[in-house]
């Protein structure tokens, strides 16, 4: 990913000599293809270029094309290109030598603000409208490509990050209102950052800053929960997600070098490689893989040799038995921008390290796949409502005689069948899901008071269910892509298309007779290895995790109890204690497992970007 950063001061007076310079200093660990910037008066606009696509290779931005009387700063890349072309008469000759940011000019110049509107990809810009004196700032839907702001007095800075926000000379504060989010598993709908008074543009938004005055952010799109798809068999869905997928994956493979694959065993990962692997034949698609010796549960590789010997694919696989969570922690790699919440954040680290040796700049992963199947506990009211009785019978016929599904069925899916049928009778009232902290048992009554009151705000009430979907806790950085080694990485499952399709079709397509993912298996047929489509079995790190807590129990033990103040605020002390000496003797996993790190994650960020 590139990066930029703007500044502008509705004063008028020329800004602060170096200003500029040191926010874009905090950015150069994303500009590995140089950086060039435009200075005028009281506006600043600045580009760290990292050129993936091959459109793009030695452009330089902020960008301005003859004639028109606009200069943008982009980081994305669009993926309807020919669309674009045919709706403002570009011809494919003129076309193949239009970079994305150079298409969003004339995008721009045909249709104003509303240009952002018709984009499918991943983006964040801002653009400068000499006409109208305006600065205008949007992010795509789903919010792959970041984008902060900020205002002190009358200087409004932006940023691809929010550390270089802060670097123009902004007080490092805490915001406790994103803290207590962060502690709680949730995103705040606000756009807020952990430092105070700098706030992210939630994904679908747009901004405008005119004569120096920042507006309100809006919405230029939003999700439509009420939509929904209906085909008439399995197999027309089937077809439709494989379609879309092999799309997403195609249009991620555009790059000014060849794209790898970061691939597991799982679903998700061995499906991209699968298509790209068809797409690119009869070039070699290379894949890159964590793999384990001593931990034998943890070790895929039976799934990531079967995608091998059908695809001839040049897989790399690194060893990583010895970076278990917790390993070496006092000396971490630190990350301005927020704590490291993701407990194997070593593993990827170490195979971005093998694959930057490589020479490789793009790397495809099956991050978020988990999420495209977020719902899959509504299949049953799904069927009832979509007529389809006998089916109905069958699931429960299947989830009753199996004594391993039985208590699933009950729990979830039989609860929401029986509320959607409730909902229907005379006074039954309609059941909204609306984000709440009860069952968070280890969130202190202090932390519970700082939530706001739940008010109507950019989205609707009705966005709240999938909000943390299309967001993905609004910030998708991968910290290690860019600061130990400079990658882009594109994620096939975030894409929009691909995402409001399975919003749109019922959960019976999710789930089927106790068997997940029930679309990608029927969709898969023929291209997955069938070792892999036909797996049940999750892999996870769990007896790595717990290896690494055996390793370092009494001593984070003792640092929660020395660091107490830090976190205290927003989590119990002795909630914590207690079960982390129970993850420690026992193992237990849960909340006990994620809390504990969150506390160490964010008390080593503290120490270093709030009070140093």
């Amino acid at each position: 990913m590139s990066a930029f950063a703007v500044i502008c001061d509705s004063s008028g007076s020329p800004l602060e000599p170096g200003l500029l310079e040191r926010v874009m200093e905090r950015l150069a660990h994303r500009g590995p293809d140089g950086r060039d910037s435009f200075v005028s008066g009281s506006l600043a606009m600045g580009h760290w270029h990292f050129w993936t696509t091959p459109e793009e290779v030695g452009e330089r931005q902020p960008l301005r094309l003859d004639g028109l009387p606009f200069t943008l700063v982009f980081d994305g890349r669009l993926d309807n290109r020919e669309d674009l072309f045919a709706s403002l008469s570009i011809s494919a000759e003129e076309g193949r030598l239009l970079s994305d940011a150079a298409l969003v000019l004339r995008a721009y110049a045909a249709w104003g603000q509303v240009c952002v509107e018709r984009f499918i990809g991943e983006f964040a810009l801002v653009l400068f409208d000499e006409y109208r004196h305006t600065l205008f700032c949007a992010r795509d839907h789903l919010g792959d490509r970041t984008l902060f702001y900020a205002q002190q007095g009358s200087c409004v800075v932006i940023a691809s990050e929010p550390w270089a926000v802060v670097g123009a000379q902004f007080t490092a504060q805490v915001d406790e209102v994103a803290a207590a989010h962060f502690f709680a598993f949730r995103a705040p709908q606000d756009g807020r950052t952990l430092f105070k008074d700098v706030f992210e543009l939630l994904p679908g938004c747009q901004l405008s800053i005119k004569n120096g005055n920042l507006a309100a952010p809006s919405p230029y799109w939003q999700p439509d929960p009420t939509r929904t798809i209906r085909y008439r068999s399995d197999d027309e869905y089937a077809e439709h997600f494989l379609s879309l997928m092999d799309e997403a994956v195609r249009c991620r493979m555009r790059g000014s070098t060849q794209p790898a694959i970061l691939m597991s065993g799982g679903l998700d990962s061995t499906t991209i490689a699968s298509l790209a692997a068809r797409q690119i034949a009869p070039r070699q698609l290379s894949t890159y893989s964590y793999v384990f010796d001593q931990f034998h549960d943890c070790d895929e590789r039976e799934y990531i040799h079967s995608v091998k010997e059908k695809y001839n694919t040049r897989s790399v696989e690194i060893n990583c038995d010895d970076l278990w969570p917790f390993y070496n922690w006092p000396e971490w790699l630190l990350y301005p921008n927020y704590p490291i919440s993701n407990f194997y954040w070593p593993l990827r680290q170490r195979v971005y390290r093998q694959a930057h040796q490589d020479g490789v700049r793009i790397l495809l992963n099956g991050d978020f796949g988990d999420h495209l199947y977020y719902d899959d506990a509504g299949w049953l009211a799904d069927l009832f409502f979509d007529g389809q009785i006998a089916q109905v019978l069958r699931e429960f016929r299947y989830h009753l005689s199996s004594e391993k599904l039985r208590g699933y069925f009950f729990q979830i899916p039989f609860r929401r069948f029986a509320r959607r049928v409730l909902s229907l009778l005379p006074g039954g009232a309609v059941i909204r899901r609306t984000p709440t902290q009860v069952g968070k048992p280890w969130l202190t009554q202090a932390c519970r008071n700082i939530f706001p009151e739940q008010k109507e705000g950019l989205f609707s009430s009705c966005f709240d269910t999938l909000f943390d979907l299309y967001s993905s806790q609004l910030s998708p950085m991968d910290p290690f892509a860019t600061t130990s080694s400079v990658f882009e990485l594109r994620k096939p499952c975030r894409d929009f298309r691909l995402v409001q399709f399975m919003t749109e079709i019922p959960s019976s397509q999710l789930y089927q007779l106790g068997v997940r993912r029930h679309i990608l298996r029927n969709a898969m047929r023929g291209i997955l290895p069938e070792k892999v489509r036909a797996r049940r079995n999750k892999t996870g790190l769990y007896s790595m995790y717990f290896y690494g807590v055996q390793q370092q129990g009494e001593s984070l033990g003792q640092f929660f109890q020395e660091t107490f103040p830090l976190w205290g605020q927003y989590v119990d002390k002795q909630w914590l204690l207690d079960r982390w000496n129970l993850v420690f003797d026992s193992g237990q996993d849960g909340a006990e497992k994620v809390v504990p790190w969150l506390c160490l994650a964010y008390t080593i960020w503290c120490k270093k970007f709030i009070l140093s």
